[in-house]
């Protein structure tokens, strides 16, 4: 039987695993994983910092997605038919900061 007989479709786009920095950054910033309200607000503040694929990828990570099950979502961010709560973005961003937000995205 062919290798790929084998594999499901939903298993060949497993979700990116993260390097060592970024692995990092998540374990401070979201010591017990990403929150229900933290989802679009969390992808409203990486669009503003990378592609919608970046985004989509990175959240995708935390939650143990692909991206492509983000990349909607990411992409309603995009075009401002999601706007998340401005508060839960105030804090989320300052968790994100106190992170290393900013080196993180430059490396």
């Amino acid at each position: 039987m062919p290798f790929l007989d084998t594999i499901t479709m939903s298993n060949m786009y497993l979700p990116e695993t993260p390097d060592e920095s970024t692995a990092a950054f998540i374990k401070c910033a979201f010591p017990n994983g990403l929150l229900d309200e933290e989802y679009f607000p969390l992808l409203y503040i990486l669009r503003n910092d990378m592609s919608i694929r970046a985004a989509s990828s990175f959240v995708g990570m935390l939650l143990g997605k692909q991206y492509m099950e983000i990349y909607n979502d990411a992409l309603g961010v995009n075009n401002k038919t999601l706007l998340p709560d401005s508060e839960i973005v105030a804090q989320l961003k300052q968790r994100l900061i106190d992170c290393g937000y900013e080196m993180w995205l430059h490396e």
